[in-house]
Formats: C-alpha cells, sequence, structure tokens
C-alpha cells in the first residue's frame, strides 16, 4: 500500500500498524513520522524504541525479540531511523517478522530518495506495509500542504498566507515551515496582542543565535527564563534545536558548507555564525545530539517517560563544551 503525506491520514489505521517513510523531503519525513507517532499514542502504544541503523548490528534479533515479547509485553513501536548512505542490507529482511498478524508497530525513516518497486523485498514488505513516499511536492501540492500547516489561521486568512509564504520560498518546505512557526507565534490563541509572545521576555528563536555563538551563559539563561514562564513552548524549542542541528549535519556533507546551509534554510545573516559553530564542534557531537532530538520530541510530547528540561539541559552542555 502506497500514500504521500497528504493523504496519509486515508491509509494511516489500514492494515497492520508497519511504515517504511522515505523521499528527499526532510520536512515530510518528519511531519509524516509525527503523525504516526501520534495516532499510535492514540492506540495505546506506550513504549517506544527508537534506533538508528549505524548504531544496529543486529536488526533481525531486535525484530526477532520485539515479536517474541509482543504477547507478554506493553505494546511498542520500534522506530528505525537510517539518516546517510545506501539502503542497508538488513532492511531486505524486515519482511520476515511481519505478517497481518502483527500486533506491534514499526516505522522505518529512511533518506533513501527512491525504492524500487520491483525489488523483491520490497514486493514482499508491501503485502502488509504502508509506503509513504516524501518526494519533492508540486506547486498545488505544496499549496495544499501549506494551507493544512496553517490551521491556526482563520479560514479567510489562510489564501492571503499561502500566496505570501509560497511566493517567497517556493520549492523549499524547510524555509516554508520557518515562516510558519514565525506565524503561528504571532497567533498565539489566535491573536498577537495580549498573547504571552508580547509579554515573554525571551522565545525559541532567541535560542538559535546563542548556540550558534557557543554562548553558553546566554543559552542557559534563555532556555531556563523559557522553562519557568513559557513552558509551553517545549516543542517550539525541540523543533529549533532539531532544525539547527540537522542543517549543521547536511552541512558535514557537502564540499559548500554556506550553500548547503542556505538549502537547508538558514538566513544569509547567519551563514558566517553557522560555519564557524560547524567548523568547531565535532562531526560525532554534532551527529550524537541529532539523534537525540527524536527522544526529546517524545519526552516534550509525554510518549515516553524523561524529563524533558533536563535532556535539553544535557544536550546543550554537550553540544556548547
Amino acid at each position: 500500500m502506497k500514500c504521500n503525506p497528504l493523504n496519509l491520514d486515508k491509509y494511516i489505521n489500514k492494515g497492520p500498524k508497519v511504515f517504511f517513510i522515505y523521499g528527499n523531503e526532510i520536512v515530510l519525513r518528519n511531519q509524516s513520522k509525527e503523525k504516526i507517532l501520534n495516532y499510535l499514542s492514540g492506540e495505546g502504544f506506550e513504549e517506544i524504541l527508537n534506533v538508528f541503523t549505524d548504531d544496529i548490528s543486529d536488526l533481525d534479533g531486535l525484530l526477532m525479540q520485539n515479536n517474541a515479547g509482543s504477547l507478554f509485553a506493553n505494546k511498542q513501536c520500534i522506530v528505525i531511523n537510517h539518516l546517510n548512505g545506501k539502503t542497508p542490507e538488513s532492511f531486505k529482511n524486515i519482511h520476515k517478522y511481519i505478517d497481518e498478524h502483527y500486533t506491534n508497530a514499526l516505522i522505518v525513516v529512511s533518506c533513501a530518495e527512491k525504492i524500487s518497486p520491483s525489488a523483491s523485498w520490497i514486493k514482499e514488505l508491501d503485502k502488509n506495509c504502508t509506503f509513504v513516499t516524501c518526494a519533492k511536492l508540486k506547486s498545488f501540492e505544496e499549496k495544499i500542504w501549506l494551507k493544512s500547516r496553517l490551521n491556526f489561521l482563520e479560514e479567510n486568512e489562510k489564501k492571503k498566507y499561502v500566496e505570501n509564504i509560497y511566493n517567497l520560498n517556493q520549492g523549499n518546505l524547510i524555509a516554508q515551515q520557518n515562516e510558519i512557526n514565525l506565524l503561528e507565534l504571532q497567533n498565539i490563541n489566535g491573536k498577537a496582542e495580549g498573547s504571552d509572545i508580547n509579554n515573554a521576555e525571551y522565545i525559541p528563536f532567541d535560542l538559535e543565535d546563542m548556540i550558534i555563538k557557543k554562548d553558553k551563559k546566554n543559552t542557559f539563561k534563555i532556555l531556563h527564563s523559557i522553562r519557568d514562564n513559557n513552558s509551553h513552548y517545549g516543542p517550539l524549542i525541540t523543533w529549533v534545536l532539531g532544525n539547527l542541528l540537522n542543517a549543521c549535519v547536511f552541512a558535514l556533507s557537502s564540499n559548500n558548507i554556506k550553500n548547503s546551509l542556505q538549502i537547508s534554510g538558514v538566513f544569509n545573516n547567519k551563514l558566517n555564525q553557522y560555519e564557524k559553530f560547524i567548523k568547531s564542534t565535532s562531526p560525532t557531537r554534532l551527529i550524537k545530539n541529532q539523534k537525540k532530538i527524536v527522544n526529546l520530541d517524545l519526552a516534550c510530547k509525554g510518549i515516553i517517560k524523561k524529563d524533558f528540561w533536563k535532556e535539553i539541559d544535557y544536550c546543550l552542555i554537550d553540544l556548547l563544551n
């Protein structure tokens, strides 16, 4: 079964809870994963196990153990994150552990731009899996996606903002998502006037500048002020940090760091500071903390039992050292 992020809602509850998300649009991959995790949470899946292909030596053993334990444990969802490189050979065996009676949940999030429908393992997996294709959107699809992300606006306002954001950032979903987040901040509770944002000492976007400057003192001053006065900004803090780290890790594999950062939606006036930050931070540390973002997001949403604010502290301490 195949779908795309725009019609995922129609397929999310069909068949076994097995999903394979792939394609070159990072924003769509992440949003599809988030939508599926929210759906699974409502279905009683309390245990989320996040693993990364770079760290797994025995994927078969993990899936076998997951299958065997499903009769006795809480409902469990395994999220397999494939962030770079070729599709792992171990993926070719996933279908052996999945059938119509599979009672747990499995989400594979792959950076692969395409998959071969004629490959035997894809054909087998397709019998009990929903493939979510996150390819570049056509113009009309991009506007549909934009409108769906502006659900915090009144219906009569959406068309204007869809056109404005689309015209400024056509084809760049990361930049469009940046604009959406800024707009949402200005429309908290449906109005900008009198909202928390006007009264707040700091907002999550203030963190970005302090982090890339490696200003540890002001990073934690801003973070703890938000924690104490505007803790509902937790999800946006996760998004800001995740976006920052994704841009940095993506740039690591490029011969032209600034060009890569621009593709990721970094504003021109921040390119030099981002480049300094990347060059002064070990690639291992950047990648390690990028991998923590998934669990930070889940902790913030209460899907896993971890103290979000402590975890974000640990992440930033490590990143800024």
